[in-house]
């Protein structure tokens, strides 16, 4: 694997703050909170990460979350807004789901790579 600093990627249009909260028994929850910081509007958004070590996500609020791929439980995640939710983020605009999941009780780290709408999304990782 070889990682490359953020500095040799051209500048995101997109930030995403991945905030994770503990609960009682292998359980958190985690928001995402997805901020437009380019000039137009993301239209009709899948926002895609990996959750590679092991969690697996029992619920959504505020949107629809696919895993897949990878593991048993999956390491691929795609939220997109609930057909109910608007669905674009305008400039300077953020949209925040959240999801409950459960994990093995030992690792539950901020995930590394968010893309929005396939282009790389700066992150708090």
């Amino acid at each position: 694997m070889f990682l490359a600093r953020d500095s040799n990627f051209g500048p995101t249009t997109c930030s995403v703050q991945y905030t994770i909260t503990p609960q009682a028994n292998r359980l958190f929850t985690a928001s995402v909170k997805i901020t437009n910081t380019g000039s137009q509007p993301v239209n009709n958004f899948s926002l895609r990460f990996e959750l590679a070590q092991g969690q697996a996500i029992q619920g959504v609020v505020q949107a629809n979350a696919v895993q897949s791929g990878g593991s048993s439980n999956g390491r691929d995640v795609t939220i997109s807004p609930a057909a109910f939710q608007q669905h674009d983020i305008p400039p300077g605009g953020s949209f925040t789901p959240a999801f409950a999941a459960t994990y093995d009780g030992l690792v539950n780290q901020i995930p590394p790579n968010f893309k929005l709408n396939g282009k790389r999304c700066s992150s708090n990782h």
